[in-house]
């Protein structure tokens, strides 16, 4: 994965434009851009609901998360450790401590059986 960066108007900060690559064997290689071009519908990425938590980032969690294959549970404690300065504080950090201790109990069971 590539990434550049572009002046975001709406922020007037540089943003990453990131180049995914369609890896599963069937699909050409496209590219999906984090924000689109000016004077075009801004994709689903481009856009958040309640907050801005995270628009300033250099790349979202749901990026990562998705470009490195990570599940539900890792997934959840990376999204709360990365906002909880900007959204929740303490409690967005409980929240990820939350999903540790359940990937936890989660291994431990599955590792006895």
């Amino acid at each position: 994965m590539k990434i550049a960066y572009v002046e975001n108007p709406e922020l007037g900060v540089p943003v990453p434009i990131i180049d995914r690559r369609i890896t599963d064997g069937k699909s050409k290689p496209e590219e999906y851009p984090l924000y689109t071009p000016v004077n075009s519908e801004p994709t689903a990425l481009a856009k958040q609901i309640s907050g801005d938590h995270y628009k300033t980032l250099g790349i979202q969690p749901v990026e990562y998360i998705r470009a490195n294959n990570i599940g539900y549970f890792e997934g959840n404690v990376i999204k709360y450790v990365t906002r909880w300065k900007n959204k929740n504080g303490i409690a967005d950090l409980e929240k990820a401590k939350h999903y540790l201790e359940m990937l936890i109990e989660f291994e431990n069971a599955a590792s006895v059986h």
